[in-house]
This record gives structure tokens, C-alpha cells and sequence, in this order.
């Protein structure tokens, strides 16, 4: 990361996850985690620049930059 700031973090959204079916909007995400979702992998299509209105999906894998502590509270979501 001290060589490329922007290496992105990432979260998979297994079938437990609750924010299924809802947006990253619904979710304020970026309020809530301050991280920035760069891009989502969705089955073999990498959505770039999702925007607030994308529904996330089981076996989404999200992307996403911040500082360390974004990755906590992501995680916490």
C-alpha cells in the first residue's frame, strides 16, 4: 500500500450477508463506512464505478478504497 495508495480492499457477500437486495444508497455506505466502492465483481463482469443505485448481490465481491479503519467498519455495516 506505501507504494500504491489505491490498491483497493475488498469484501465478498456471501448469502448470509442482510444488505442483500438493497443498494449501496439504501445502505448511505460511504456515510456509514467512509469508503469508496471503486468497482464490483459480478460473476466473470467487473462493474466499474458502480454508482449509489447498484443492488448488490449474493457472491458480489466489493472493491473499495479508504483508510484502514474503513475496512472495520465495513465490516460492521
Amino acid at each position: 500500500r506505501a507504494s500504491n495508495p489505491f490498491v483497493p480492499f475488498q469484501s465478498h457477500l456471501q448469502s448470509t450477508c442482510p444488505h442483500l437486495g438493497k443498494t449501496l444508497q439504501d445502505l448511505n455506505f460511504w456515510h456509514n463506512t467512509l469508503a469508496t466502492v471503486i468497482a464490483i465483481r459480478r460473476d466473470e463482469t467487473l462493474i466499474l464505478s458502480p454508482g449509489p443505485y447498484v443492488t448488490l448481490r449474493e457472491n458480489d465481491v466489493l472493491y473499495y478504497i479508504g483508510n484502514t479503519d474503513c475496512v472495520d467498519r465495513v465490516a460492521l455495516l
